[in-house]
């Protein structure tokens, strides 16, 4: 359900801006990727296929359960390898 047109440019989006906030190539690939398959998972209560802004209003969501809720979307590098996300 997620293949619908600009679900890669949100996940491209968001590495890049991980990668912007410091996090280093890989870790920002690992951690964009688990966060946009958690916003997918989200979102997926619609009850149609997900589109890009489904995923986009599912970010912060999926950002406070990895983070914990209100936690600033810029509060700097947790690195996967740390253990934040899984496979780190």
């Amino acid at each position: 359900w997620m293949s619908t047109a600009g679900s890669g440019d949100v996940l491209t989006g968001m590495i890049a801006a991980l990668m912007c906030q410091g996090y280093p190539p890989g870790d920002a690939a690992m951690a964009g990727a688990y966060l946009h398959g958690l916003a997918g998972e989200r979102a997926a209560g619609s009850g149609h296929p997900i589109l890009a802004s489904d995923l986009i209003k599912a970010i912060p969501t999926a950002w406070d359960a990895v983070f914990g809720v209100g936690a600033p979307l810029n509060g700097g590098p947790v690195l996967a390898s740390q253990g934040v996300f899984p496979g780190g």
